[in-house]
């Protein structure tokens, strides 16, 4: 089993995560979360971590471009797509590896098996 904490703001949170096993931290860029951080200092974040712990940028409908210029920074291991990101969205990430959350109902007209995401 792999272990994903979503929501870290601050150094002391990360760590604390970190020592107690996680395998992978989430860092959310959706400005109307609870939990938002701000993109510089979510890549300053992440960099501080040790070497195998996965580092997820998770994201509601950003603009692919705005995804693609953040990851320029090489900061993420991994992007969360959260929102009603459809497949022609994710295809434009790509070679990114992508995580694809979908809620439910799912997007009309849409099947999971049309994503070409790493895992949902």
């Amino acid at each position: 089993m792999k272990i994903k904490i979503c929501g870290i703001t601050n150094k002391l949170d990360a760590f604390a995560a970190v020592d107690l096993g996680a395998d992978a931290l989430g860092f959310i860029i959706y400005e109307k979360s609870k939990r938002y951080i701000e993109p510089d200092k979510a890549i300053e974040l992440a960099r501080q971590l040790p070497p195998f712990v996965q580092r997820v940028a998770v994201t509601v409908d950003m603009a692919p471009r705005t995804i693609l210029d953040l990851d320029a920074e090489r900061a993420f291991d991994a992007w969360q797509l959260h929102g009603a990101e459809k497949p022609q969205y994710c295809e434009k990430l790509k070679p990114l590896r992508l995580i694809k959350a979908l809620g439910f109902p799912l997007i009309p007209g849409v099947k999971p098996d049309a994503y070409d995401v790493d895992a949902f």
